[in-house]
C-alpha cells in the first residue's frame, strides 16, 4: 500500500508537519498506481501538457483489478468514492463545468516516483497473488 509522507523533522525542529503520514486503501494505492502509469504514458507519447479523464476511463481502469460484486451500482459507487479520496488527496481536480472530467494534478509525479511506483506495483502484484490463492 501507498503513503504519503514528509521527511522526519529533525528533533527539536520548530516547524510542523505538512503532510500527515496515512496508510492507503488497496483501491484507492491501486488507482494512484495505474493514474500514474498513465501519466508516465502521457509524457512519453503526448503532447499534451496536462492528463485529463473521464470518469468512465478511471472506472475502467480500475473496475477490472476489484472484487466482482453482485451489485454493479454499488461496486461503481465504491470508486467514486476511491476517485474522490484522490481529490481530497490532491492528485486528482475535478474540472469545473464538466462534472465528469478529472485533471490528474502533476504533485502525482513528484509523489510517486519511477522507484516508488515499481514497488507499489510489486507490492500490488503479491497481493494479488495471495488473493488467489485464499
Amino acid at each position: 500500500y501507498a503513503f504519503l509522507s514528509q521527511d522526519e523533522p529533525e528533533e527539536g525542529s520548530l516547524f510542523p508537519l505538512l503532510v500527515e503520514r496515512r496508510q492507503l486503501s488497496y483501491p484507492v494505492t491501486l488507482l494512484l498506481a495505474l493514474l500514474r502509469n498513465r501519466f508516465a504514458e502521457m509524457e512519453a507519447n503526448s503532447t499534451d501538457a496536462r492528463l485529463v479523464l473521464n470518469k468512465k476511463e478511471i472506472k475502467e481502469m480500475l473496475v477490472s483489478f476489484l472484487p466482482e460484486d453482485r451489485n454493479e451500482a454499488k461496486r461503481f459507487d465504491k470508486i467514486d468514492v476511491h476517485i474522490n479520496k484522490l481529490i481530497d488527496y490532491g492528485f486528482l481536480r475535478k474540472l469545473k463545468n464538466e462534472s465528469d472530467r478529472y485533471e490528474v494534478k502533476n504533485i502525482i509525479k513528484a509523489k510517486i516516483n519511477a522507484d516508488i511506483l515499481s514497488e507499489i506495483l510489486q507490492k500490488l502484484e503479491e497481493h494479488a497473488r495471495n488473493l488467489g490463492t485464499d
